[in-house]
């Protein structure tokens, strides 16, 4: 079976406030910490493994389960970020 590789380049991306949990970003360009450190959650997001040891060095708290991550709705959390 064929893995599909998504090579996003996000360069430049603004990603302030973004909820990225569960995303994704293995492979993607140009993405770094700073981006990342930008964001609400990054909660069972898939990670180079470099950048995901930056992100546990930078701001590992993104990396843990937001506190009101329980309360779903269709199975999409709710909660509001807390910039």
């Amino acid at each position: 079976m064929d893995i599909l590789t998504i090579r996003a380049n996000l360069r430049l991306t603004h990603l302030e406030g973004a909820d990225l949990s569960g995303a994704y970003l293995q492979g993607a360009r140009n993405l770094t910490a700073e981006q990342l450190c930008a964001v609400c959650t990054l909660y069972q997001a898939q990670l180079d493994p470099s950048l995901a040891e930056q992100i546990r060095q930078q701001c590992p708290k993104l990396l843990e389960e937001p506190q009101e991550y329980a309360a779903t709705q269709g199975g999409w959390p709710l909660f509001e970020c807390a910039l």
